[in-house]
């Protein structure tokens, strides 16, 4: 017969490893959208073309400051740039390159 201690510790591990394994899905999505997911809606994202420049306004609508870097095709992407709640910040980028995407970083 098992005392009650030993049965108690056991179920406490199961238990245990049960919380820690549903939980490790939600600590990787958190870190993997931290990491350079899309820019949230607040982040609004006006891209123009004047000549043969592509010019990318982003405008910071959040309630914090966000970090935020602007992913282009063909060309290099802008640094990861800190703008306070309300701010904004422009990247450029020439003839062949165009606008992908603002991710967070």
């Amino acid at each position: 017969m098992i005392n009650a201690k030993a049965r108690a510790c056991g179920i406490a591990a199961v238990l245990g490893i049960s919380l820690l394994a549903s939980a490790s899905p939600a600590l990787a999505t958190g870190a993997t959208a931290a990491a350079g997911g899309t820019a949230p809606a607040c982040v609004v994202r006006e891209v123009t073309t004047v000549g043969v420049t592509h010019i990318a306004d982003i405008f910071n609508n959040c309630s914090g400051t966000m970090h935020l870097k602007v992913v282009w095709n063909n060309a290099p992407d802008s640094g990861c740039t800190t703008v306070s709640s309300g701010g904004h910040f422009e990247s450029r980028r020439g003839l062949v390159g165009s606008y992908s995407k603002t991710v967070t970083c």
